[in-house]
């Protein structure tokens, strides 16, 4: 063939004149026209390659200096510290720094066609599912972006931190074909837009490619529990992972949560599906229940309020006493975390019970009961010391005091101690049955009756028995208090109604007196004379002189002696003074004379006879 075209025009070149035939010339049309059908529609490609980067470039720019204007407003440095790192952050910056509008009708069908190919022809996923952020920006493409999500490594250090962004340069319109009108790629936090094979994304053949998406696993509201994802963080898309995670004795687990992907499942046997970028799974968990048990001890009360809580969780703890008097609380004995009065709750149940002590006590005991019928006790602490005074104790008047107070008490002073760590002492105060004395007495009677003694209370003695001088008379009895008379006009009575000693007086009035006189002119040392009562006999008397002999007694006025002829007699006053009177004579004796000589009695003499016939001795 090649040989024929070059004879052909080397011909004209050479002069001669030759033709193409009909069939020379439907071959050649042939040629070109395959020529053509090759080499036309990879011009076109080309051409819409060229427009479909350049729109996509425009796009593309206008997103870094949109991005790079939103950091110098933040007044941050890096895209992290801003609000960018969430699906609200992303809308507002698509709505305030690009110039775009909403996508009319949604996502689909505006923005964005409702499927999208491969060069293959095989169904792609366009990224934007997982997108909630979408806008139509002015030249008509459609513009969804993610929020910058960080990869972290087992450290907990960011290894990758990338945003999604999926732009379709003429939006809805065809030809819909990945790697052609749509393109993926990202951002990252200072702001750059990277290609997509820097992205992990080839767009030519997005299907298969395995992109370096990560799954973030958030544990902080597990408490941070460990957490392990199979075959690493290398996912390819829309592929299946397993997480399992080690979920806290005191913790349990609600779900799974996740953003740029699927999860689900329990703890033990969670699964990923969907990733269609980086992902972040977020496990969500709640503490367990736990329960305070509050104890009373004794008469020492607690209680807790709330008492059902879960870690970190505080309870309001309070005490009361119900015998303050005997018990005295001394803080708690608790497994629980308590401040103050406040409980915080840990990882587990737990109790409270207040440290109850009896109040160590001793009594001293003043017993006065068999005075007064009392008995007086005064408790105190015997981790202290103490002091009190007797009580006064007044027992009634049947009662006498027999013994003061006596027992095993120290005293000091005029006080009873309790010295610490003493023991209980009794003091008692004895008292028996009261006695009394009667005293009689009397200035004018005669009493019969001595002092009346041992006498009960309220009892009776006597009799009490008092007589007047001869002549008088008896006045009657007095009694003083404490006591009373029977018979207070009677000589004799008894004492009754005696409540405490006393004295009894008898009375009398003296009789009336009559004065006699004893006296003689001639007798000597007359006797007798004196106040006498009347009409009572009284021993008179005179002593008769030598050579003299008693003559008799006289008396006047009523006076009367008997016998009358004798020196010692006894006179009878009448009813007004009266005199005895004695009369004494000589003693003469007569003398027989006989005629003639002769002798006179014993020791005669010779007398010489006179006239005189009465002698003397």
């Amino acid at each position: 063939m090649r040989n024929w075209i070059v004879t052909k025009f080397s011909g004209l070149f050479h002069g001669k004149k030759h033709g193409f035939t009909l069939a020379e010339v439907l071959i050649a049309l042939a040629i070109v026209g395959i020529i053509a059908g090759i080499t036309i529609p990879a011009l076109v490609n080309n051409y819409n390659n060229k427009a479909f980067k350049s729109m996509y470039k425009k796009e593309r720019l206008s997103l870094i200096s949109a991005l790079d204007i939103y950091m110098t407003d933040s007044g941050k440095t890096s895209l992290k510290a801003t609000p960018i790192t969430t699906s609200d952050g992303v809308s507002n910056f698509l709505k305030d720094y690009m110039r775009t509008s909403t996508c009319p009708g949604g996502k689909t069908g505006s923005c964005f066609a409702d499927a999208y190919k491969n060069s293959d022809g095989n169904t792609a996923d366009s990224g934007i599912s997982a997108l909630s952020s979408c806008v139509l920006s002015k030249d008509g493409a459609g513009i969804c972006m993610g929020p910058l999500n960080f990869v972290k490594d087992s450290a907990g250090n960011v290894t990758e931190d990338k945003g999604l962004i999926v732009v379709d340069a003429n939006g809805a319109a065809g030809p819909n074909i990945l790697g052609l009108d749509l393109k993926k790629s990202c951002y990252n936090s200072s702001g750059k837009v990277l290609s997509g094979e820097a992205c992990g994304h080839d767009n030519d053949e997005i299907a298969d490619v395995v992109t370096k998406a990560n799954i973030e696993i958030d544990t902080s509201a597990c408490d941070g529990a460990n957490v392990d994802v199979t075959a690493g963080n290398d996912v390819k898309l829309n592929n299946l992972r397993y997480i399992s995670m080690d979920v806290p004795d005191d913790m349990v687990f609600d779900r799974w949560d996740s953003s740029g992907c699927s999860a689900s499942g329990s703890a033990k046997d969670g699964k990923v599906t969907g990733v269609t970028q980086s992902c972040r799974v977020t496990a969500v968990c709640h503490w367990k229940d736990h329960t305070i048990t509050a104890n009373n001890n004794g008469a020492c009360h607690v209680s807790a309020s709330p008492t059902t809580l879960h870690y970190g969780e505080t309870s309001t703890v309070t005490s009361s006493n119900t015998d303050s008097a005997n018990y005295e609380q001394n803080g708690f004995n608790t497994d629980c975390s308590l401040s103050g009065n406040t409980i915080t709750m840990q990882h587990k149940d737990c109790s409270i019970t207040p440290n109850c002590k009896k109040i160590p006590k001793a009594t001293i005991t003043f017993d006065s009961s068999t005075c007064d019928g009392n008995t007086k006790t005064v408790s105190g602490r015997t981790d202290e010391s103490f002091s009190i005074s007797a009580p006064s104790v007044t027992p009634d008047a049947s009662k006498t005091v027999t013994s003061d107070w006596t027992g095993n008490c120290q005293k000091s002073g005029d006080e009873y101690t309790f010295a610490s760590g003493g023991n209980s002492c009794t003091m008692t105060k004895t008292c028996g049955a009261s006695k009394f004395n009667v005293t009689v007495e009397s200035s004018t009677c005669t009493l019969n009756t001595t002092n009346l003694t041992g006498i009960s209370y309220n009892g009776s003695a006597g009799p009490a028995t008092a007589s007047p001088e001869t002549g008088g008379t008896f006045d009657g009895w007095t009694a003083g208090s404490g006591c009373q008379v029977s018979s207070p006009s009677n000589q004799s009575t008894n004492v009754t109604y005696v409540t405490s000693n006393c004295v009894i007086t008898a009375k009398c009035s003296a009789p009336s007196k009559i004065t006699l006189t004893v006296e003689s002119p001639t007798c000597s040392n007359p006797t007798g004379s004196g106040s006498y009562v009347v009409n009572t006999s009284h021993a008179i008397g005179v002593t008769v002189p030598e050579d003299y002999k008693f003559a008799g007694w006289t008396a006047d006025n009523g006076c009367n002696v008997n016998p009358s002829n004798q020196s010692s007699s006894t006179a009878t006053v009448g009813s007004q003074s009266c005199k005895a009177i004695a009369t004494c004579t000589e003693d003469k004796h007569p003398i027989g004379i006989t005629q003639g000589a002769g002798t006179c009695g014993e020791g005669a003499v010779s007398l010489t006879l006179s006239k005189t016939t009465d002698l003397k001795k």
